[in-house]
């Protein structure tokens, strides 16, 4: 066991890649297959949900989530998130990109809504979409021109890191405003699934990158971000492709750009950020909570072995309310006596 936990903590970018590549290698052209010929224009119903496929879908798409999990668990200690202002031009151009996908993607939703007539809770997240959308133009604009940039004076306060999450909670909350049924729209369940993992990799970047609680958030990154561009990915690339042959369903017309461009931020995000921590590290983390461990047990220790002590006084109180009975008791008899010797008295002068 160790050996494993050692051989993915020299490279975990490497396995987590793997394990994202292997899910997506057969769950892409799965999907593809599917959308063109088991889904139903229009609506994203199932011709035949019991279908092979479905299994073999849903097998691999939960390859790349339990193995990332695994892999930022037994790592958990021995990976970290490079958070250093350096020039970064795979992550500048990307950021870049997604800031003009999602902007590009909140017109054509907030148009769409106003032109399908949307009303009620679905309108309400639409307009909370577009909304923080715009905040996440401004958080991948920002990133990008600091990772091209370094020296220049922008920085992510936290008020940007928040925006990519509320704008994930908004889009969430569009999908499940829906008056349809989840369990047979094969369309609208990768999109939930994917937006649920976004909103997660989001919150674990927003901590890191403000510094909120950084260290304990690092391995969550590694367990939501790739699977979460794997389903972004497979939510995007399947109706790309059946949208010139009209087989893209009904409620999703818009081919979201934003899918595409977080899913690839994401991707570089991970793959160029996550490393190894240096092992002079790691050691001193372990001898930091291996002397908290001691030192509450010996706090919790030391009562039990001063109980005893304690019960030493208790044994004590009958002795101590013995004594002014004895004191007590002292004055009767003196009382009792000085009558008889006043009456002696008395009877000797009479004889006198």
């Amino acid at each position: 066991m160790q050996n494993i936990k050692d051989r993915l903590a020299r490279n975990p970018r490497l396995w987590l890649a793997i394990a994202a590549g292997a899910g997506l290698a057969v769950a892409l052209p799965v999907r593809i297959w599917q959308q063109l010929l088991l889904v139903e224009e229009y609506t994203g119903f199932w011709f035949d949900s019991s279908h092979p496929s479905v299994t073999v879908l849903y097998v691999f798409l939960a390859l790349p989530l339990v193995l990332s999990l695994v892999i930022a668990l037994l790592t958990r200690r021995d990976i970290e998130v490079d958070l250093t202002r350096r020039v970064r031009k795979a992550e500048g151009y990307v950021s870049l990109a997604a800031a003009l996908f999602v902007l590009v993607s909140c017109v054509l939703a907030m148009l769409q809504a106003f032109a399908t007539d949307v009303q009620g809770a679905a309108l309400l997240a639409a307009v909370l979409e577009g909304i923080f959308g715009l905040g996440v133009v401004a958080f991948f604009a920002n990133l990008g021109i600091v990772n091209l940039f370094p020296t220049s004076q922008l920085y992510l306060n936290r008020v940007l890191t928040l925006m990519p999450l509320l704008w994930a909670i908004a889009r969430l909350l569009g999908h499940f405003s829906r008056t349809i049924s989840y369990l047979r729209v094969s369309d609208l369940f990768l999109n939930i699934m994917s937006m649920v993992l976004l909103l997660l990799f989001f919150m674990a970047a927003a901590q890191v990158m403000s510094g909120v609680n950084a260290e304990k958030k690092m391995w969550r990154l590694a367990a939501v971000g790739l699977p979460a561009a794997v389903f972004l990915l497979l939510v995007f690339v399947p109706r790309m492709i059946a949208a010139p042959f009209n087989f893209s369903p009904a409620q999703d017309g818009v081919l979201n750009l934003a899918d595409l461009g977080a899913a690839v931020f994401i991707a570089v995000f991970m793959l160029t950020r996550v490393q190894p921590k240096p092992e002079e590290e790691v050691e001193e983390e372990i001898a930091e909570e291996a002397a908290t461990e001691e030192a509450t047990e010996e706090i919790t220790e030391a009562p039990a072995e001063e109980a005893p002590a304690e019960e030493s006084p208790a044994e004590e109180t009958p002795a101590e309310e013995a004594a002014p009975e004895e004191v007590t008791e002292t004055p009767a008899e003196s009382q009792d006596e000085s009558p008889l010797t006043a009456f002696e008295e008395l009877l000797k002068t009479e004889e006198v």
